[in-house]
């Protein structure tokens, strides 16, 4: 993480949240000076610029080209534009040149930064990388240069043509997905970063939680990357999710049957047994010696039934407010065809999940 933390900067954003985002981010002040930014940003910069440096304004790539391939200088880009009107950028492609000339496309989307005064005080700019889309985009159009420069038979064409309309279907669903994917990225950190400071009045406190939480995120990415953005087995996101919190292993229980996540599950419940496994650390079953914890699941008619069960911690007492962590764990599965429960039981809490094999979870299939 490179950083210059100026007083002029919000408390909440912090070194360790910035470098935590699982995109590439920047931070500059009131006058456009590179002040933060993560090593996703750096590494789609090819370079890493001094924070504080004059020289460094808008931007810390080497050159900018917008997606019609106009070099752009950096007076001149979005994140200038937005120090101007003091207004969020929208979404904008673009293409980083790095200073060993290798190009890298990008999206990105400049927003506003303000003190609890209302004051201007600088721009955030989350940037993805979008190569793995462009060169799809490039495959394709050299096989269609490919086809009609090489191909006289007409039945041979035509099969060529065939394959070809098969392969720009089967491009446009993988760039959709992508495209969806970066979205979805940068929506589920901005909720969890707008309803952690909205419900803890205190800043450290705030931006240690903002850390936490885009970490469990950045672990549960980690996983369903590793599976090809599908399905996610189940244990090793439990793993993880109580991975950043040791437990030895004569106080764990770990068991059930090889089950899969579908895709679009794996964040949810990983926010969930983070949040779970956090309010077991600070009050529950893991704060003290004796206790223990218990994660099971089982398949039973159809339906994945999924425990967390605390054993032996502290008297359980029920807490007397709900913040966004008791939100999460309540809500975050909620759905029509699947219940969870919260029990503040003497021996310890315990959370239930209840969902229906299907749109929910498989169960792993060896090949």
């Amino acid at each position: 993480m490179h950083h210059l933390r100026p007083k002029a900067l919000p408390k909440w954003l912090s070194p360790d949240l910035i470098e935590a985002l699982p995109v590439g981010v920047y931070v500059c002040d009131a006058e456009g000076i590179l002040v933060a930014y993560n090593q996703r940003a750096s590494l789609l910069w090819g370079r890493e610029p001094t924070c504080g440096d004059t020289q460094e304004r808008f931007c810390g790539a080497h050159r900018l080209y917008l997606s019609d391939g106009q070099y752009v200088p950096h007076a001149e880009t979005p994140m200038a534009t937005v120090l101007r009107n003091h207004k969020p950028s929208g979404e904008f492609e673009a293409m980083i040149r790095r200073p060993d000339g290798t190009q890298i496309p990008v999206l990105a989307s400049v927003s506003p930064l303000f003190s609890d005064a209302g004051e201007f005080i600088g721009f955030v700019n989350c940037v993805q990388d979008m190569s793995s889309t462009k060169t799809l985009e490039a495959r394709e159009a050299a096989s269609r240069e490919h086809a009609r420069a090489a191909l006289e038979d007409k039945a041979a064409i035509e099969a060529v043509l065939a394959k070809l309309q098969a392969s720009e279907e089967h491009r446009q669903l993988l760039a959709h997905e992508l495209q969806h994917r970066v979205r979805n990225t940068l929506s589920v950190v901005q909720s969890l970063v707008v309803q952690t400071l909205r419900n803890t009045p205190d800043p450290d406190q705030a931006a240690k939680l903002v850390s936490a939480r885009l970490s469990s995120l950045g672990r549960a990415y980690d996983i369903l990357a590793n599976e090809h953005w599908k399905n996610a087995p189940l244990q090793p996101l439990v793993e993880a999710a109580l991975a950043v919190h040791p437990v030895d292993a004569d106080r764990l229980e770990i068991d059930g049957p090889k089950v899969q996540l579908t895709g679009s599950e794996v964040i949810g419940l990983s926010l969930v047994l983070h949040e779970l496994a956090t309010n077991a650390i600070k009050y529950g079953a893991l704060s003290t010696s004796e206790g223990r914890l218990r994660i099971t699941w089982r398949i039973a008619s159809g339906t994945l039934c999924f425990t967390w069960q605390e054993i032996g911690g502290p008297a359980v007492v029920p807490p007397t407010r709900h913040g966004f962590g008791s939100t999460l764990i309540e809500r975050a599965l909620s759905g029509p065809d699947r219940q969870t429960t919260i029990s503040y039981l003497p021996e310890g809490v315990c959370w239930t999940l209840n969902a229906p094999l299907g749109d929910f979870a498989t169960l792993f299939e060896e090949t």
